[in-house]
């Protein structure tokens, strides 16, 4: 095989890696800006995994209910977030004591969310 043929299919792969991160960044900058504007308190948490990573988007209200979460669960540059509806209207401090009450194998699954309700918790406690 000659070495431009192989210079050049690395070169386009790069490029689509380039094209790929550049497009899941603009998505993740636009589900920001549109859950922004419609809610007070926003927090971001995430858990990276060699195969799976997962990032989860929360807003609340004064009082400390979950008006608004997103999840983005996967690698490649289809993954889109998704809303959660399961935790949507809950408390943060009392969704936090659950998955803090849960074992250790189970609370790694549930790191992006410990993390996202952690900032939501101190910045309604300040």
């Amino acid at each position: 095989m000659n070495i431009h043929i192989v210079f050049l299919i690395f070169l386009i792969l790069v490029s689509l890696q380039a094209f790929g991160a550049f497009w899941q960044v603009r998505n993740f900058r636009q589900t920001m800006k549109e859950i922004k504007k419609e809610n007070n308190n926003l927090a971001v948490g995430g858990r990276e995994h060699i195969f799976n990573s997962e990032y989860v988007i929360l807003t609340c209200n004064t009082d400390g209910t979950i008006l608004d979460a997103r999840v983005l669960n996967g690698m490649t540059i289809f993954n889109r977030f998704k809303t959660n509806n399961e935790i949507i209207g809950k408390n943060v401090k009392e969704l936090l004591a659950h998955y803090n009450e849960l074992t250790q194998q189970k609370s790694r699954r549930y790191q992006a969310y410990i993390q996202a309700l952690t900032l939501l918790k101190n910045k309604l406690e300040n």
